[in-house]
Formats: structure tokens, sequence, C-alpha cells
């Protein structure tokens, strides 16, 4: 069992298949004040605004199943730049499809290798889906990594001048040939 397995994350949302249905589920996530402020520390944000995910669960032929989600957001980052707040609304849609465990091989399941090959696909082999976790990793890849105010850019300045001359590594080998 690997960490992932044991993680939940902030966001405990366990579906168990047998409560999908035919007609699937459709359900809209709040997180609550405890969540946000385990993203605030988690991620050293400056504010945890908003935050809303709607999502689906569906069923699919082959004991297959099929997550769409679109999760808003509002958080307040520190500037990359200028270390000044910076207010980021983020706006992430994905899908992911959960496919029994024995599905996994491309002999038993060819349309791995062609018609799924940019898709991303969970293999389980417990009776329910994680779907917070799911919902956790893909809020966790749409928060910008470097953030910047509007129209801020980085300026370097070179020291250095092209007159100067640069070391060389070389210069105390030059010395000792000379001697001989």
């Amino acid at each position: 069992m690997s960490f992932t397995e044991n993680f939940l994350g902030p966001i405990n949302l366990v579906i168990p298949i047998k409560d999908i249905g035919d007609s699937g589920i459709e359900r809209t996530l709040e997180l609550d004040e405890a969540q946000k402020t385990f993203f605030i520390k988690e991620l050293d944000l400056s504010a945890f605004d908003a935050f809303e995910c709607h999502w689906q669960l569906k069923a699919l032929h082959k004991n297959r199943y099929r997550l769409t989600a679109e999760i808003n957001a509002e958080i307040t980052q520190l500037s990359a730049l200028s270390l000044e707040p910076v207010k980021c609304k983020i706006n992430e849609s994905f899908k992911t499809e959960f496919w029994p465990s024995n599905q996994n091989d491309p002999d038993k399941s060819p349309e791995l290798e062609i018609d799924y090959i940019d898709e991303i696909i969970e293999f389980y082999e417990k009776e329910e889906f994680n779907i917070g976790q799911i919902i956790y990793e893909n809020f966790m890849i749409a928060i910008e990594q470097f953030p910047r105010k509007e129209g801020e850019v980085f300026e370097w300045e070179n020291n250095e001048t092209a007159d100067e001359e640069k070391p060389n590594p070389f210069a105390a080998l030059k010395v000792l040939k000379n001697k001989d």
C-alpha cells in the first residue's frame, strides 16, 4: 500500500459504487473553514476566499465510471517577485475515468493504447471512489506556482562589464608550462 492510498487529504469524499446508480450522482462541494485553513497552511496562502467544485459521477460500460468536475476558487497568494498579495481566480475543469484494476492490461483493453492515451484513468479495486482525493489533486495542480501582479516583470541587471576578464581555470597550468 502506497502513501497515496493512505492519504485522504483535506477533502474526504468517498463515494461507494452502489450509490451511483443508473442516473449517476451530481453535487456541488464547498469547503468548510477547517479545510480552508488546511489549504492556507499547506500552500502558504495569504487567504482562501472561495471554493466550489461542481462534480458529476456517471456509470459507463464495462464497470467503468466517469467523473467530470469544475473547480472555481479564489485565493490570495504572495507575488513571486514583489511578495505583495495577489488575488488569483482558479477555474479548472477535468475528467477522470475509473476502471476496474483487471482492465489495466492493453491486451485485455486494447483501447488503452489508442483511445485513452491522453485521458486520466484511475484503476480501482475497492467498491468505492475517493472523489475528494481527485478534486484535491486537480486543485493543487491548478494553483499558480509563481504568481505575480499584473504588469509585474522580472528585470535582471548584469553588474559585470564586457571588459572584465573572467577567470580562466587553466591559467595556473599555463604558468607551469612556461617554467619549463
